[in-house]
């Protein structure tokens, strides 16, 4: 199966198992084939030796949680979520992830009305014991959430869809801290409201797409940096040019900065 994966890339790859601490699944299960070094050796057998995608190497691809905790340690800088990305789109495209219930899931992300509706009505329901326990969905989920408020215009602070919902406090942090330095802000709220990650994450490339324009559009009205505060979705921000190989979505990526990036180079 071709995997759609650059022959540089996964040959970057020198088996060294530097990543296996980094890697969340490897420490939990100890299982070689939940590690970094595991499935990029499955991605060279399934796409260079033809060998069988069976429903223990979906798995091994699945359970990945796409942290990207193993690329800062690679010494051979192995761009191992492009792999990951490439693989999982591969195999939802051919059905075998990414499931309907999940798919109506992304569904409500760019809706973020639906999406606070939704979410109250979870955090009541796990209140109330409702929610099987295997699905780990936290009991203290919030019912409600505080107002945004902008303080000036220097930085976009980006808010997305399930953070803003669940860790809306994060992000109230992050904005004092900015505010403290002398930084006026503008949180995106509904403005840009999920930034394609999760899509892409789960292997659905055509969704992740219209996200990245999506955002790109809301924010490009002038340049000023956009600060996130949540690394999965800086990560996905940062990738827009590889995503969407224009020259738009390079000069957007750009101005992608983790706050604490940014603030970095101002505190000195």
């Amino acid at each position: 199966m071709d995997l759609r994966i650059d022959a540089d890339d996964l040959n970057a790859c020198v088996q060294c198992g530097l990543c296996l601490p980094h890697c969340p699944t490897y420490r939990v299960t100890g299982d070689e084939a939940l590690s970094p070094r595991g499935r990029i050796h499955l991605m060279r057998e399934v796409q260079d030796n033809a060998a069988p995608v069976t429903p223990e190497v979906v798995d091994a691809f699945d359970t990945c949680v796409q942290c990207r905790g193993c690329e800062p340690a690679c010494p051979s800088g192995v761009p191992y979520g492009r792999l990951i990305e490439s693989t999982r789109a591969v195999l939802a495209d051919k059905g075998a992830v990414s499931t309907r219930r999940q798919r109506l899931a992304f569904w409500a992300l760019s809706r973020p009305r639906i999406l606070r509706l939704a979410s109250s009505l979870l955090a009541i329901a796990a209140r109330l014991r409702l929610v099987p326990k295997r699905l780990g969905v936290p009991t203290d989920l919030p019912l409600t959430r505080g107002q945004r408020h902008t303080s000036g215009d220097d930085v976009y602070l980006f808010t997305g869809c399930v953070m803003d919902v669940w860790q809306r406090d994060v992000h109230d942090a992050g904005q004092r801290v900015l505010e403290a330095a002398g930084v006026g802000v503008t949180p995106t709220g509904d403005l840009a409201p999920c930034c394609g990650a999760l899509h892409t994450h789960a292997g659905l490339g055509g969704p992740a797409r219209e996200r990245a324009e999506a955002t790109i559009t809301a924010l490009s009205t002038d340049d000023r940096p956009i600060l996130v505060d949540s690394a999965g979705c800086g990560a996905a921000m940062k990738e827009y040019g590889h995503l969407l190989d224009t020259p738009e979505a390079e000069a957007f990526s750009a101005r992608v900065y983790d706050i604490h990036e940014w603030l970095a180079t101002r505190l000195v």
